[in-house]
């Protein structure tokens, strides 16, 4: 079993002023027992983390252990690259799925989406309302 770690839970954990900080310690707490599996994440989503935290905070320092934190060892979370595969299944997802404002998903959102369907990942963690209804949204 996988369970997929979405950027917004990412920038909850890391930043204790987030309104869903003490949510993402309460989820950590959980999916540290194994209960949902090996969890993983994307390039696209490690690029969607470091870019916000940099945006809101001007501060090299996070970002560093933003990177340390999700990419290095220890392993936190296992980091897989978005293939070709991967990404014409996004592009495919984000045609037919992506409408504003009723379904506003980002392409990196449906490379979330792809990703799961390939690599048959059965859980998603995310406090973004985007995906209700196309996965399956771990609510701790």
């Amino acid at each position: 079993m996988l369970t997929f770690m979405d950027s917004c839970f990412f920038v909850a954990l890391l930043n204790n002023r987030d309104e869903k900080h003490v949510d993402a310690k309460k989820i950590l707490s959980i999916l540290r027992n194994n209960q949902y599996g090996a969890l993983v994440t994307t390039d696209y989503i490690v690029d969607e983390v470091l870019t916000t935290i940099w945006g809101h905070t001007h501060r090299k320092d996070f970002v560093i252990n933003a990177y340390s934190i999700i990419c290095k060892k220890p392993e936190f979370v296992q980091f897989k690259k978005i293939t070709d595969q991967h990404f014409s299944l996004s592009w495919q997802k984000w045609e037919q799925i992506a409408e504003w404002p009723k379904k506003p998903l980002s392409f990196t959102d449906c490379t979330v989406l792809a990703f799961m369907e390939l690599e048959k990942v059965e859980n998603l963690v995310t406090f973004d309302t985007e995906f209700d209804g196309l996965v399956n949204i771990l609510k701790i």
